[in-house]
């Protein structure tokens, strides 16, 4: 066989689905500025984009993490970060060979788990729910139609 170059990398998007996918379940972290979490009842948001809120720098075999989180109100934030650092170094290494050489986390906001679902309903959820206003609107009007014909 003759040597020939090869060289893997990483576009910046993998390496945030792979940091995103990582803290989702960290005890005490609801969110992070931009929001991915997956499911409300996981982590009270529904956007399903493991990338936003992740700002990345890869070089060479490492990679610099900057992320602004919500954390919930009455936890320790010190120890969601230690969970979080943690939890990212250990698959960034397993899922790429990739050391975490900086990781930076900035606690943006502080709330209870109910006032950021309160706080974190999407577009989608309002589409939805005005869409079902329409539909219910239109049905009522269906049905006044009807009865005001059937009655004449």
């Amino acid at each position: 066989m003759t040597d020939f170059k090869s060289q893997l990398t990483f576009d910046d998007k993998v390496i945030q689905k792979i940091v995103g996918d990582a803290i989702k379940n960290v005890e005490g972290l609801l969110d992070v500025n931009g929001g991915f979490f997956p499911n409300l009842s996981d982590k009270v948001s529904n956007s399903t984009d493991l990338t936003k809120g992740i700002d990345t720098q890869i070089d060479d075999d490492h990679v610099e993490l900057n992320i602004e989180a919500i954390t919930e109100f009455g936890k320790p934030i010190p120890e969601i970060f230690e969970n979080m650092k943690k939890s990212v170094s250990r698959e960034l290494k397993k899922m790429t060979g990739l050391d975490l050489s900086e990781f930076n986390v900035k606690a943006v906001d502080i709330k209870t788990a109910e006032q950021h679902a309160d706080d974190s309903e999407t577009l989608q959820d309002k589409a939805s729910n005005a869409t079902d206003s329409v539909k219910n609107a239109t049905v009522d009007a269906a049905n006044n139609a009807k009865n005001a014909v059937n009655n004449n």
